[in-house]
């Protein structure tokens, strides 16, 4: 078969008649081409396409494109086609699909087995987008499913287009996927196999930049990703707000105002959507809080805190440089023990929540016992004022319920009993720091008296020696039985 064409041919490209397929409709456009090729069938039919031989090129304007592989028409303003042996050089591609412009450049290395074969299309490319809607190259497949009675449901999937196997050196000032925006994207993508293989991915987005990489896989029937983030002063409260994923990892953080480091790493399952199953989430997340500062206005869970303990003040809180470590895993966030601090208080707090916002939370407020009431103030009197201001009592406190409706449990009952241990103990402690100090003064006393009155009568030294000896058995037995006492 020789296919022969000439500079000054034009051809409309119309009603399907120079490539018909039942999935491609309404081909319109201009085709101007100068293509020489030779190949037999049988070369073609066994894919030895270097049997063929192919020279020219092609251009064509102002194409359409309608295909069930695609979400939108694909429209080409322009693009400029080399024809080689064995390669196909894309020096031009000007198109738009949807919200996304596209300028495209590379190699094509099978468009016979593409065009003849049903292969994939196998290719080497440079892109440019200024604005590029992921969604645009997702194509949605129509599910069938049948419920306990006879009513059919129709459920659409998000799939990779399966003739994909290429390489793309990609670079966009915006990229839209759902309600993200982010700026400045670079990277590589590697689509093959219905999955995309992201790589050194980098992006401005929410005042801070991200780098991201990962697979995503729509070859299942369950689509499925795993993806490493690395997030470098995102701003906290936008960040928050517009990402699900990390409001249901910590839905607290939407109290928080200021700049958010964090590594990230998940896997799990795509809904059809193609946004993340949160039940289905596993994964880690090392954060740090930068310049933060917290309103408890926006969180029922602080303010129910607030309420609880009349002495916290949690809009003192020091957030600087507070870091935590998390992992997640059957729907449920599990935070590593970790400390914060605002003057004289210190909370430890350690637990977990569900995505469903389920709590169960543990908390250590170690706090002055000076702020505990009427009850701690008269244990406090038997202390100094210096005494007074440093004692420290730990209250156990349980949180439970949901993120919007908290239930917190305090123990100031025993927070009240730690204190009276701390007073009688402190008690206990002067009492046998008094008596040491006074037997140390009469030793020194009946040492020094001895040596002043070594000219006495012997009956004057024994008559002396002997009253500082029973004053000093006195004490020494007061002492002894005081200290019995407190001990029973």
């Amino acid at each position: 078969i020789k296919i022969l064409g000439r500079n000054s041919d034009i051809i409309n490209v119309g009603g399907e008649k120079v490539y018909p397929a039942e999935s491609v409709k309404n081909l319109k456009g201009i085709l101007n081409m100068d293509v020489s090729t030779s190949f037999d069938m049988n070369s073609i039919e066994n894919g030895q396409y270097q049997n063929t031989k192919t020279l020219g090129s092609l251009k064509l304007t102002n194409f359409e494109y309608i295909s069930t592989e695609l979400s939108n028409p694909l429209k080409i303003t322009k693009t400029a086609i080399i024809f080689n042996p064995k390669t196909v050089v894309l020096n031009e591609f000007d198109a738009q699909l949807g919200k996304t412009d596209l300028k495209v450049s590379g190699k094509i290395n099978n468009l016979l087995g593409f065009l003849f074969n049903d292969e994939n299309i196998e290719g080497i490319f440079t892109t440019f987008s200024n604005t590029f809607s992921v969604n645009d190259f997702m194509v949605s497949e129509v599910k069938n499913e049948n419920d306990d009675k006879t009513n059919t449901s129709s459920e659409k999937q998000i799939k990779i287009p399966i003739f994909l196997d290429c390489t793309i050196d990609a670079k966009a000032n915006t990229v839209i996927y759902d309600n993200i925006t982010l700026k400045n994207v670079s990277g590589i993508l590697i689509i093959k196999d219905q999955k995309v293989e992201l790589k050194n991915m980098k992006s401005n987005a929410f005042d801070g930049t991200l780098g991201f990489s990962g697979i995503i896989s729509t070859k299942e029937e369950v689509s499925t990703f795993k993806m490493d983030l690395d997030i470098n002063n995102f701003n906290i409260s936008e960040s928050f707000k517009t990402l699900d994923l990390l409001n249901a990892i910590a839905p607290i953080a939407n109290a928080v105002k200021g700049k958010l480091n964090s590594k990230i790493s998940l896997s799990g399952n795509l809904n059809n959507d193609f946004t993340p199953d949160l039940n289905s989430l596993t994964g880690n997340l090392l954060g740090e809080l930068l310049s933060s500062t917290i309103s408890t206005k926006k969180s029922p869970l602080l303010q129910s805190l607030e309420q609880n303990m009349d002495f916290l003040d949690l809009q003192k809180l020091n957030l600087d440089d507070i870091k935590a470590s998390l992992s997640f895993k059957d729907g449920k966030v599990v935070f590593k023990p970790f400390t914060l601090k605002y003057e004289d208080i210190k909370i430890d707090i350690s637990g977990s929540h569900g995505f469903d916002t389920s709590l169960l939370y543990d908390a250590v407020v170690s706090v002055p016992a000076k702020y505990l009431g009427k009850e701690a103030s008269q244990l406090l009197s038997q202390l100094n004022d210096k005494e007074q201001n440093t004692v420290k009592v730990p209250i156990g406190v349980l949180i439970s319920g949901k993120f919007s409706s908290p239930n917190i449990k305090t123990d100031l009952k025993s927070a009240i009993t730690n204190l009276s241990k701390q007073v009688a103990n402190n008690q206990k402690d002067k009492l046998i720091n008094q008596g040491k100090d006074k037997v140390n003064t009469l030793l020194n006393d009946l040492l020094k008296n001895d040596n002043e009155k070594k000219d006495s009568t012997s009956t004057d030294k024994s008559t002396n020696n002997d009253a500082l000896k029973n004053t000093a058995n006195d004490i020494l037995g007061n002492l002894f039985s005081k200290k019995k006492d407190t001990a029973n």
